[in-house]
């Protein structure tokens, strides 16, 4: 099971160390995080990645400043080396029940 954060990050310069958000690293497997995106408002090359298992860095070719949006995921925690749970029929009602009475 995946969870995303979206960071919204100002950017200065070719290279920026950004922390991931406290409560995001807790919620997730060690070591799970990852950069999805990174969307600049300019048009720009950007690259991104974990420069830490809590902190990502940006990198930019020539000196800018901008404003970015970058998308992470983390596996839960607890849910490590496991793509697909297997689930029964009650699972599966209860689950449907569940969302029909919240709509």
């Amino acid at each position: 099971m995946l969870f995303w954060d979206i960071a919204r990050v100002k950017h200065e310069g070719l290279v920026s160390v950004v922390d991931v958000d406290k409560m995001f690293v807790e919620v997730c497997e060690f070591g799970s995080l990852k950069i999805i995106s990174a969307q600049s408002e300019d048009p720009i090359a950007i690259g991104a990645g974990m420069y830490t298992p809590d902190k990502f860095y940006i990198k930019t070719k020539e000196r800018v400043t901008t404003n970015l949006n970058v998308v992470i995921s983390g596996v839960r925690k607890g849910y490590g080396g496991r793509r697909f749970l297997k689930r029964t029929k009650e699972d599966y009602e209860s689950n449907m029940s569940f969302w029909a009475s919240i709509t």
